[in-house]
């Protein structure tokens, strides 16, 4: 979330004049966006909720209030938010939960449902698959509130049951910048320059004839950015972290 939230800070300083925002819908919005159709359904089938293995790392957070006024809590595994499978969920939630939680990592994703009041909250990071558009089909005669990926709105309703980190966005512009250097600089086996150092390395294994691999090949891509682009990215950073400095 450090990154995340520092990231969209940072964009519409470097897009001066644009409305910057996430494609909470993904592929699905951007191809609505442009009226080209789709050739497949919106949503996600229901699958089989587990448990996350410990108390460390990501999860898609489930909370609920229920019709007695008790809280209870499952962290289960994340990528899939358990929002898709409507009220059915409160029944195939695995094991009892519980009623008190302390992570170490700001959840993925998370649903929080009042019974009492018939009200389901969703938040999410990753691609949302049109989860916020579907939410009133999936929940009928709920109530539903899309909360972008606004974790504090769960956190809030957790009350003190519910302990996560607080963000950093000092750190996360740090994290950002220097996550990106190294994967526009060549750093990573996905880069460009790593991709053609992986192939040569599948030919060796072949037994194939070694290629000779040019050092302009490795150190430049059409996909790095310039030093003027580059630099305009870091003085962004700079400044965002200026901001947060003085806004501590």
């Amino acid at each position: 979330m450090n990154e995340r939230r520092a990231m969209l800070g940072l964009l519409p300083l470097i897009w001066p004049g644009y409305e910057v925002g996430w494609a909470y819908g993904g592929t699905d919005e951007l191809v609505d966006y442009l009226g080209a159709g789709r050739h497949w359904d919106l949503g996600r089938p229901g699958v089989e909720l587990e448990l996350a293995n410990a108390r460390s790392g990501l999860c898609h957070l489930v909370s609920v209030v229920d019709g007695d006024g008790r809280l209870r809590m499952w962290p289960l595994q994340w990528g899939y938010s358990a929002a898709w499978q409507g009220p059915s969920m409160l029944d195939t939630l695995p094991g009892k939960g519980v009623a008190r939680m302390s992570r170490t990592e700001i959840p993925e994703s998370g649903v929080h449902v009042d019974v009492a009041d018939r009200t389901v909250g969703v938040w999410i990071t990753s691609e949302a698959r049109g989860i916020f558009d579907l939410m009133p089909e999936r929940w009928p005669e709920w109530r539903t509130e899309c909360w972008d990926d606004r974790y504090e709105e769960q956190l809030l309703r957790c009350g003190g049951a519910l302990r996560l980190p607080v963000t950093d966005l000092r750190a996360g512009i740090d994290e950002v910048r220097d996550w990106l250097r190294k994967r526009v600089f060549q750093s990573f086996e996905d880069s460009p320059a790593g991709a053609i150092v992986k192939m040569a390395g599948l030919l060796t294994d072949a037994g194939l004839p070694e290629p000779t691999i040019r050092a302009s090949a490795v150190a430049s891509s059409p996909f790095r950015p310039d030093r003027d682009a580059w630099n305009r990215f870091a003085a962004a950073c700079e400044a965002q972290h200026l901001l947060y400095t003085e806004s501590a």
